[in-house]
């Protein structure tokens, strides 16, 4: 874990992309696609992605938000009336 001072003067813990991921209950490649696909925003020190608790939580909040739209247009499928010609 890795901590940083911010402006003002108040440290800050980050996690590695690795306890990030643990931290998620996910694997370390599936952060990645996470985070290359936007849900998480994390900081670049070195060659590794860095990320901020509250940052991580938002991102949790972001996914399940998006598995609530997906399962709402699953249902929303099912109630659409077809007819075939």
């Amino acid at each position: 874990m890795v901590t940083i001072r911010t402006e003002g003067e108040k440290e800050v813990k980050l996690f590695s992309t690795f306890q990030a991921s643990v931290y998620l209950g996910c694997s370390p490649l599936t952060l990645n696609n996470w985070r290359r696909l936007g849900f998480f925003n994390p900081y670049r020190i070195g060659n590794g992605y860095y990320f901020m608790q509250k940052d991580l939580d938002l991102g949790v909040k972001l996914l399940n938000n998006k598995n609530i739209l997906v399962n709402k247009l699953n249902k929303d499928r099912e109630n659409i009336n077809v007819r075939y010609v």
